[in-house]
């Protein structure tokens, strides 16, 4: 009988330790969620919170006709790898759960189900956290209330109301209410001979932006042509645009730090500029032909406290340049110098008048071209002729310049130069907050869909029905198998413990009694 319970004993210890060593070794249910991806998603599917996260284990597309609707929650990690869009992308968080997309790249192709603001349907990013996920879309898109750092380059699209801290390229879109840390660009989507098409135009509104926005790019190189619209943003940079056939319009900003450049054709106006090397620069741009005109206008702005306020330099090579821009009713005032004229091989000068061009600490006004210059009908902060004349510098500075004419000058300030030269300049906030205004008046065509075989070409010879992408249902089945084995190991562990306590219990109880 003593060997008996002897033995039953070290069984009961040896079951007690191999049951240990199973659980630890046991990997549970929650470590193994999750759901891997890779390959075509042949018909419509949905990616849940409960089976993310979704992680990408090759390139995936979503087929021409398919929706993939990502739900509140999910954490999409595409690693190294990308998503196609060849359907739709439906992927609409919540302000208090939203998606999250790491890594990678999601590619909408010309073949993908363009957003069409007025149906709200069609593809869309809404209420995400993208972090280092760059974005390319070649039809229509809407990035709407996310956080973005990744690089967006898209045509035709909306993106609205995001903190970005990335670059934005923007074609014929309308980028709006966003605060941006970054550079944001208005490029074109294509070309005829040297210039883009003559339609193509963004428009770029009520952004906070600490860096440039540009005007007119196509494949990273500056093109005449775009007519972009640029007006209430607030700018810690530069807004700069060149444009020989299109006609840009920059109005309502403000912008310090960097300015307002112009080369070619564009109206400049109501802005406020402050801080900066040059307020508003203006110049001659060089064409693939020649020199390209420059008939800016820049009118009823406020330019003060800047090393130059307006800077104009007129340059032409193949021909005596005869378009000059024109400079109206603008307060120019407490830079150190208030307009300089630069002009080479040109045959005309700029309009300037009505302008209260007053208090710049070394000249109101600096000449540096050989031809003399009317500058009548602005007002000079006097209306001493003497005083005027000490505050432009011209020939009786230089005998290589021309002679800068002023007479007949205004008696008092111009009451119609806006914004009103007593203005408080504003600061911008050090942590700007994010303007929430949904754009609800764009729409859009969607491009008509090509056969399947222009689809990526590690994916090209597969069909629909091929689609190597993980079952959720079956993920969540093989979760719950194991959550229910790992669960009766641990019961019996438990009841072989149980025993084991209670016969060495009776043992030692015997043991005490026999002594």
């Amino acid at each position: 009988m003593a060997k008996t319970k002897a033995f039953l004993s070290a069984f009961l210890i040896a079951l007690m330790i191999s049951g240990i060593a199973v659980v630890g070794s046991m990997h549970f249910g929650a470590a193994q969620s999750g759901t891997n991806v890779t390959g075509i998603i042949g018909t419509s599917t949905v990616w849940t919170a409960s089976n993310s996260p979704y992680t990408l284990t090759g390139n995936t597309l979503v087929y021409q006709g398919v929706t993939l609707t990502i739900q509140p929650g999910v954490t999409v990690n595409l690693g190294s790898y990308y998503i196609e869009v060849n359907g739709t992308l439906s992927a609409r968080g919540s302000p208090s759960d939203k998606i999250t997309f790491n890594g990678g790249q999601i590619t909408f192709t010309s073949f993908s189900n363009g957003w069409n603001e007025q149906t709200d349907s069609g593809s869309l990013i809404e209420n995400t956290n993208i972090n280092q996920t760059s974005i390319n879309s070649s039809n229509q898109l809407k990035i709407d209330s996310s956080n973005i750092n990744g690089q967006v380059s898209v045509t035709s699209s909306i993106i609205s109301n995001n903190i970005v801290t990335s670059e934005i390229y923007g074609a014929n879109s309308t980028i709006s209410n966003n605060v941006v840390k970054g550079d944001m660009t208005t490029q074109v989507s294509s070309t005829t001979g040297a210039y883009p098409t003559p339609s193509e135009s963004s428009v770029v509104s009520n952004n906070i932006v600490t860096g440039n926005i540009n005007i007119g790019f196509f494949n990273g190189l500056a093109v005449s042509g775009d007519s972009s619209t640029v007006f209430n943003n607030t700018v810690n940079g530069s807004i700069s645009t060149i444009s020989g056939e299109g006609s840009p319009e920059i109005y309502n900003n403000t912008v310090t730090n960097g300015g307002i450049r112009v080369a070619g054709d564009g109206s400049i106006f109501d802005n406020i500029i402050y801080g900066c090397p040059d307020g508003i620069s203006i110049s001659t741009p060089r064409g693939f032909g020649g020199d390209l005109p420059c008939d800016a206008t820049v009118e009823n702005n406020l330019i003060v406290d800047n090393t130059q306020g307006i800077d104009i330099d007129l340059a032409s090579v193949f021909g005596p340049g005869t378009v000059c821009p024109t400079i109206l009713n603008n307060t120019i005032s407490g830079n150190s110098v208030g307009i300089y004229l630069s002009e080479s091989y040109y045959n005309s000068t700029p309009t300037i008048q009505n302008n209260n061009l007053q208090n710049n600490s070394n000249y109101n006004f600096d000449l540096a071209a050989p031809n003399s210059v009317d500058v009548t009908y602005n007002w000079w902060g006097t209306s001493d002729p003497q005083a005027i004349n000490q505050t432009i510098y011209d020939y009786k500075n230089d005998f290589t310049l021309g002679t800068v004419n002023f007479v007949p000058y205004l008696t008092a300030p111009n009451p119609q130069t806006t914004p009103n030269p007593n203005e408080t300049i504003p600061t911008p906030a050090s942590t700007p907050t994010q303007s929430i205004s949904p754009f609800t008046n764009q729409t859009s065509t969607q491009s008509p869909s090509p056969p399947p075989a222009t689809t990526s070409s590690s994916h090209s010879s597969a069909s629909p029905s091929q689609n190597p992408t993980a079952s959720p249902q079956a993920n969540k089945a093989s979760s719950i198998q194991t959550d229910l084995t790992v669960t009766g190991i641990a019961a019996i562990v438990i009841v072989a413990v149980a025993i084991g306590a209670f016969l060495l219990g009776k043992r030692a109880g015997q043991k005490i009694a026999v002594s």
